[in-house]
């Protein structure tokens, strides 16, 4: 359990779609049956994949959050069971959203989903919950021209502003320092870019960093954030967000979290978009579960 104050991102709620007279934010075995099949048939037919239990798509980084609800409920762990549940359909729910949006991204990363790759996996998937976000919010945006632009390119009233998304994770049991370099270097690889410029806005989803994180607050720590912004300022990024999910143990509620970290003396262009969209004050987050990953 953690207590942080962090702005929200938007939520899908599994429970209320599954059976509207639950109150239990766990599902049942039945539950978990159903709303196993429904998540596993709407993610065969946006991705194109076979995830039947002889299907190779079970090879790739999605067939593999599916394969963790089947071992987790074998296991007698229904808790957990459900919230890998929930990251499937929080990932259907943002492909059917980009797919009615704009058909040209969903092939995209229709596409990158379809494979085995896992670091390609995180990137990717920051990238659709973004794009998701973006038309949750009303978010005019354009995708980027591969290698010389960001992922996003937005037209706003002073200008144009860059939206490029990454991730950072890590397996294994390591300390919140190793936790923040991780994050230092992901951010810090992005100066080799060409779209390295202050009116590009760095988002970066590190919820396996959490995850990994003995005491995850120590992530959001005022001294953390103080690593964080001093590998901002080494670069030419206009602010940086850092993207977090989380599923609220009392609602059932999977969503995603941002940290706002602005650079100094940032373009008006960026804070102005931030300010509307993204504004650095945000709920207090109790009896929340963090994911291994998005």
């Amino acid at each position: 359990m953690q207590r942080t104050k962090q702005g929200q991102d938007g939520a899908s709620p599994l429970i209320s779609v599954l059976d509207a007279s639950s109150k239990d934010s766990v599902l049942t075995q039945l539950q978990l049956v159903r709303g196993f099949d429904a998540v596993r048939r709407r993610l065969e037919g946006l991705l194109a994949i076979d995830l039947s239990p002889e299907g190779r798509g079970l090879e790739s980084e999605v067939g593999g959050i599916l394969l963790g609800v089947v071992g987790l409920s074998a296991d007698g762990d229904p808790k957990s069971a459900t919230y890998s549940l929930l990251k499937a359909f929080g990932l259907a729910t943002d492909l059917e959203l980009v797919r009615d949006h704009d058909p040209g991204l969903f092939r995209v990363l229709k596409r990158r989903l379809q494979t085995d790759q896992r670091s390609q996996y995180y990137g990717t998937r920051c990238e659709l919950a973004t794009a998701a976000a973006f038309i949750k919010k009303g978010i005019a945006f354009r995708q980027g021209k591969a290698g010389s632009e960001p992922d996003f390119i937005l037209p706003v009233p002073d200008g144009e502003l860059g939206v490029e998304c990454t991730s950072a994770h890590r397996t294994g049991d390591t300390s919140a320092k190793d936790l923040a370099y991780k994050v230092s270097a992901a951010i810090g690889a992005k100066r080799r870019k060409r779209y390295h410029r202050s009116n590009v806005v760095l988002g970066l989803d590190y919820t396996n960093l959490l995850f990994e994180a003995a005491d995850p607050n120590l992530l959001v720590h005022p001294n953390t954030r103080a690593t964080f912004a001093a590998a901002l300022e080494a670069t030419h990024f206009g602010a940086l967000l850092l993207f977090a999910y989380h599923v609220d143990e009392t609602t059932g509620d999977y969503f995603r979290t941002y940290q706002r970290i602005d650079r100094a003396h940032a373009p008006r262009v960026v804070q102005r978009f931030l300010d509307e969209h993204y504004p650095p004050t945000g709920r207090n987050l109790f009896q929340v579960a963090i994911p291994v990953a998005g």
